[in-house]
């Protein structure tokens, strides 16, 4: 198929990233007061662009490095916190320092950084769990 696209292809690909930005925008925008799905949803599409950017210039072997991962984890949650203390300041006056606070008190519920770093931390615990275990290896049919 990539092959079928030709010149074409890398152009559709970067198209992509472009359309998924502005799908995120179009949720924050569509969603009046509860902006909890649209900032998670915000959240894993900075930590996946962080990803693409860090594994563009720092992997090895097209790998990226497990600390990076989990880093780019913990970044990613920031980033949310801060966004959504953003958006609350500009649109409703409320201080910023109280909604990072809330977001990191789980009496409140699990706030979208929360969530975005439980997620980004699992993506790190998979890849560790990756490096420990070793799959078998497939046969292939007709060999004993």
């Amino acid at each position: 198929m990539i092959r079928r696209l030709g010149r074409r292809w890398q152009t559709l690909h970067r198209l992509v990233y472009v359309i998924a930005l502005l799908a995120v925008i179009h949720y924050w925008m569509q969603s009046k007061l509860e902006i909890w799905e649209p900032t998670i949803m915000a959240g894993i599409y900075g930590w996946l662009m962080g990803y693409r950017v860090l594994a563009r210039f720092f992997a090895l072997r097209g790998r990226l490095p497990l600390p990076w991962v989990g880093v780019l984890g913990v970044a990613a949650a920031v980033l949310t916190a801060l966004g959504e203390a953003v958006f609350f300041w500009v649109a409703y006056g409320v201080d910023p320092m109280r909604v990072i606070a809330a977001n990191w008190s789980l009496v409140t519920g699990w706030r979208p950084a929360v969530i975005v770093l439980g997620l980004g931390l699992g993506v790190t615990a998979a890849g560790a769990l990756r490096g420990v275990i070793t799959l078998p290896a497939k046969r292939r049919p007709g060999y004993a």
